[in-house]
């Protein structure tokens, strides 16, 4: 099966930073995507500083709790190096993140992100 990636610049947020488009990470891309902050989808990222250390970071949205703004909270999780954390793994604990922030959610709905910090560490 072959899979296209394409790697293009982005303007506005992101600074002009590459970021993976056209669907989700590969393991090449992932050891070879320059800095910045690219998505795999459903959350999952893979940001990469200008000294090349690589890290996964899983952002939530905790749906029931608002931010300065008044929007939706989002916070982001790391996930841990991506030279240790393989991506198959960031996915599933990308996943585990969102499901708990369901769950916690719907019993404490005033401590969903301390209990979600909490619970995989």
């Amino acid at each position: 099966m072959f899979v296209f990636a394409c790697v293009l610049p982005l303007r506005g947020r992101n600074g002009g930073k590459t970021a993976a488009l056209g669907g989700k990470l590969t393991r090449r891309l992932v050891e070879n995507l320059g800095p910045g902050r690219h998505g795999d989808g459903a959350g999952l990222y893979l940001v990469v500083d200008p000294s090349g250390a690589r890290r996964w970071v899983a952002r939530v949205t905790v749906k029931g709790q608002k931010n300065r703004k008044g929007a939706p909270l989002r916070t982001d999780f790391g996930l841990g190096w991506a030279d240790v954390v393989t991506l198959n793994q960031a996915r599933k604990w990308a996943l585990e993140y969102r499901r708990m922030a369901n769950v916690v959610l719907a019993a404490h709905p005033s401590d969903a992100v301390e209990l979600m910090a909490n619970a995989l560490s």
